[in-house]
């Protein structure tokens, strides 16, 4: 072998991988062929037969981990090279790409508060025509003997039209074919005042009681069955976090086979 990491080629290192992994595929599919023949635990013989099951599946499992480690580092290495050069090309143009959209960001700003001005004084002058224009339909069904129809114009509401401004920078980005991105932002300033269905349960810090509770009752030799059935008991019955179930089960390693 003698190669570092640095100098296998990835294609060298693929080839390999898969050389070696030839005879373990075969055994892994010799192995899950049997496997099949056990779908429920029922006797002794089975219960031990498939804790063997397992301890070879572990073994499988970390021979193929071990046969693709090092394609995994080569073909890593070679994908880093291709981001490294890819980030060295792109950085310059990114940061000025955050150069110009902090000055639009800055400029729209700016276009809409003045557009928001001009369009209040557009819409205080519309208005003001649209009243005098009442006034004067008001005015004219008086002068014809109409009081009643005068009186009801007159109590009815008047405005004119929405008046609507442009924004001229967000129009300068649409005409280049830009579009604005709009963004929001938040702030939580009096965690009291905030409505149940906006708050979600802290399972880290839950988590984090319950393993603490844990370590308090776990027995010494958690090999020792009676002790480990009382502990679990115990924590079956915690009740330290209202509205939270706690219970214990015993999962197999990943370590494979004890040697």
């Amino acid at each position: 072998m003698g190669k570092t990491k640095e100098s296998v080629k990835p294609e060298v290192a693929i080839a390999e991988g898969v050389k070696a992994l030839a005879p373990i595929r075969e055994r892994a599919l010799t192995f899950l062929e049997s496997a099949k023949e056990i779908t429920k635990i029922r006797t002794e013989a089975e219960r031990k037969a498939v804790a063997l099951l397992l301890v070879t599946n572990k073994d499988l499992q970390a021979e193929i981990k071990r046969v693709f480690k090092p394609m995994k580092e080569a073909t890593n290495a070679a994908h880093q090279q291709v981001c490294d050069q890819e980030t060295e090309q792109l950085a310059p143009l990114v940061a000025e790409e955050r150069k110009i959209k902090a000055m639009q960001n800055v400029d729209w700003i700016e276009q809409e508060r003045l557009a928001e001005e001009k369009r209040k004084k557009l819409q205080a002058q519309a208005d003001a025509k649209a009243k005098a224009e009442r006034k004067k339909e008001v005015d004219a069904l008086k002068k014809s003997g109409q009081a009643d129809l005068a009186v009801e114009l007159a109590a009815a509401p008047v405005s004119a039209a929405p008046v609507e401004v442009e924004n001229r920078a967000a129009a300068a980005a649409s005409a280049a074919g830009l579009t604005y991105r709009i963004q929001k932002h938040m702030e939580v300033v009096d965690e009291a005042l905030i409505e149940r269905q906006y708050l979600s349960v802290n399972t880290k810090a839950i988590q984090a009681a319950a393993e603490a509770y844990w370590e308090t009752i776990k027995p010494a030799d958690t090999k020792d069955a009676v002790a480990m059935a009382a502990a679990t008991s115990k924590f079956s019955s915690w009740q330290g976090v209202k509205g939270v179930r706690f219970w214990i089960t015993k999962e197999s390693s990943d370590t494979g086979r004890r040697g």
